[in-house]
C-alpha cells in the first residue's frame, strides 16, 4: 500500500508593491512570507477498488477544495483513495489556506497515482495565482518571496491560461531563524473571500503615481536591503510603512487601512508595546508583528493578549511563528 504525506503550512501576505500606473505592463507584485505555523497535514492511501474516502480529523470544512480538485483533475481522480487530513490552516482568516491545501492534497494525490503534473500546472488547474503568487511560490520554496505580479491584457487582468501566466518569484530570501511573527487572529469579521475579491481585481487598480513611486522606493533602499543586512529594524520600519501604504490605497474596500476595527485595535497595541514592524495579512483578519527573538515575542504575545481581553477584543489564536524557510514537505511510506 503506498501512502503520501504532505505538509504545507500558512504565509502571511505582506502587502503590494506595485499597482497599475499605466505606463507599466504588470500589476500587483506582492511580498510575503512562509510561516511554519499552523500547518495543513495531509495523508493519501491508495486502498484500491473504485470508492473513495475523505477522512477529516479537523473542524475545518474542506469540501469546496475536494470539489474543485475533482473538477480540475477529473470526478475519478480519487477513486480508490483515502485522504486524511490531521490538521489544516483555518480558511478565510488570510493565511492563505485555500492555496495551501489545494496544493497539499492535488500533489498528494498525483503523487500516489503516478500523475505527471508539475506543481504549477496543478496550481492552475485549479485556479491560482490570478492575483498574487505568494502563495505558491511559498509552497514550492518557503523564505520571503517577492513575486513579478500579474501582466495586463487591455484593461483586464485575465486568468492565467498557462503556467507562464503565474506570478514568479524575482527573488527569494531565507529570514534569520532567530525572527519571530507575533500572529493574533480576532473573532468577529473575515476578510474577503474570493468571489467576493473577484469585483476588485477584475480590472487594475489605478494607484496615484506619488504612491507608485514611494512603494518602489521602499521596497528597493529599505525592505530588500534590511533582509540583506539581517536588520530586524530596517526591516520592520520598511514592513510597516508598505503596510500602510497599501492598507490607505485598499482603505475604500474596506474598514480602514485594516479590515476591521479588532484589527485596527490589535495592531495599535502591539506598535504601543514596542513592535515596531506591523501588518494586516491578505484581507484579514489576521494581524501580526515582526520582533528579533522568540524570547522578546514571547513577552510581547502575552502583554498584547491580556490587553486585548481587557478591551473585549475575542482573540481566537494568538501564537509566535518563525520563518519557515522551505517549501511543503513530502514523505513517501508504505506499509
Amino acid at each position: 500500500m503506498k501512502h503520501v504525506k504532505v505538509t504545507a503550512c500558512a504565509r502571511l501576505h505582506l502587502g503590494f508593491y506595485n499597482f497599475y500606473d499605466k505606463s507599466g505592463s504588470r500589476v500587483y507584485g506582492g511580498v510575503g512570507v512562509g510561516i511554519d505555523k499552523p500547518c495543513t497535514t495531509i495523508v493519501v492511501k491508495d486502498l484500491g477498488g473504485n470508492d473513495y474516502k475523505i477522512i477529516n480529523y479537523t473542524a475545518i470544512p474542506l469540501d469546496d477544495v475536494i470539489e474543485k480538485i475533482m473538477e480540475a483533475l477529473g470526478p475519478n481522480v480519487l477513486n480508490g483513495l483515502q485522504i486524511e487530513v490531521l490538521n489544516a490552516i483555518p480558511r478565510h482568516v488570510g493565511l492563505g489556506s485555500t492555496t495551501q491545501t489545494s496544493l497539499a492534497i492535488a500533489y498528494g494525490i498525483t503523487r500516489v497515482k503516478k500523475l505527471s503534473y508539475s506543481l504549477d500546472e496543478l496550481a492552475l488547474l485549479l485556479g491560482r495565482g490570478h492575483v498574487s503568487g505568494i502563495g505558491i511560490n511559498v509552497f514550492k520554496y518557503g523564505g520571503l518571496i517577492i513575486d513579478s505580479g500579474r501582466k495586463i491584457i487591455g484593461n483586464i487582468i485575465p486568468k492565467p491560461r498557462s503556467v507562464k501566466d503565474l506570478p514568479k518569484p524575482i527573488l527569494r530570501f531565507k529570514l534569520p531563524k532567530k525572527w519571530s511573527f507575533v500572529v493574533l487572529i480576532p473573532r468577529g469579521s473575515h476578510g474577503y473571500r474570493e468571489r467576493e475579491e473577484e469585483s476588485i481585481f477584475n480590472k487594475p487598480l489605478e494607484a496615484p503615481v506619488a504612491l507608485q513611486k514611494e512603494l518602489y522606493r521602499i521596497l528597493l533602499m529599505e525592505f530588500i536591503p534590511s533582509i540583506v543586512d539581517g536588520d530586524i529594524e530596517l526591516f520592520s520600519k520598511a514592513l510597516t510603512s508598505i503596510q500602510y501604504t497599501t492598507g490607505k490605497f485598499f482603505s475604500k474596500y474596506q474598514y480602514s487601512v485594516f479590515c476591521c476595527k479588532e484589527s485596527e485595535e490589535l495592531v495599535k497595541i502591539l506598535l504601543e508595546n514596542d513592535v515596531k514592524g506591523v501588518g494586516q495579512s491578505s484581507w484579514g483578519p489576521t494581524v501580526y508583528g515582526v520582533l528579533g527573538d522568540y524570547t522578546k515575542a514571547k513577552k510581547v504575545l502575552s502583554k498584547v493578549l491580556k490587553i486585548a481581553s481587557e478591551k473585549d477584543i475575542n482573540v481566537v489564536k494568538g501564537f509566535i511563528a518563525k520563518p519557515r524557510n522551505k517549501g511543503a514537505t513530502v514523505r513517501y511510506m508504505s506499509s
